[in-house]
């Protein structure tokens, strides 16, 4: 199992996903707080298994559009928790997501908004991102 290491992504321009698009090279799952974390105060977070159904999700699409089309999400600009593990740091995917979560909880992260799973294609092979939005401060 690998160590999570969290970061401070600033995406700088918008990413634009459709629910249609193939997901072979870019894609996301969104997932919402009280769907995807099982709290246990003694232990730390959990993930529900099996994992929910996702709010959304798609591939990535390289036409901009305008929030709120159907079927589609835009990942906006702005900064993100944010880290990165490989098809082979763990045993699965979900294993990676709650290493991702419980990192966040342990380190006491301000965040808001859906749990962001993003799946890349590399030269090396799969990747996956685990992201969630920075809230601003004061709010």
């Amino acid at each position: 199992m690998a160590e999570i290491t969290l970061y401070r992504l600033h995406l700088q321009k918008p990413l634009f996903y459709a629910a249609g698009a193939p997901t072979e090279l870019d894609s996301i799952r969104l997932f919402g707080d009280d769907e995807l974390v099982v709290d246990d105060e003694a232990q730390g977070p959990k993930l529900a298994t099996p994992l929910p159904e996702p709010l959304f999700a798609g591939g990535m699409v390289l036409m901009p559009f305008r929030t709120g089309e159907p079927n589609s999400y835009v990942l906006p600009a702005q900064d993100y928790v944010f880290c990165q593990w490989s098809q082979d740091d763990f045993l699965s995917v979900e294993e990676g997501l709650e290493s991702f979560v419980r990192q966040v909880w342990w380190e006491q992260r301000a965040c808001e908004g859906p749990w962001i799973l993003r799946s890349i294609r590399e030269e090396k092979g799969l990747v996956f991102q685990g992201l969630r939005a920075m809230k601003e401060q004061g709010s």
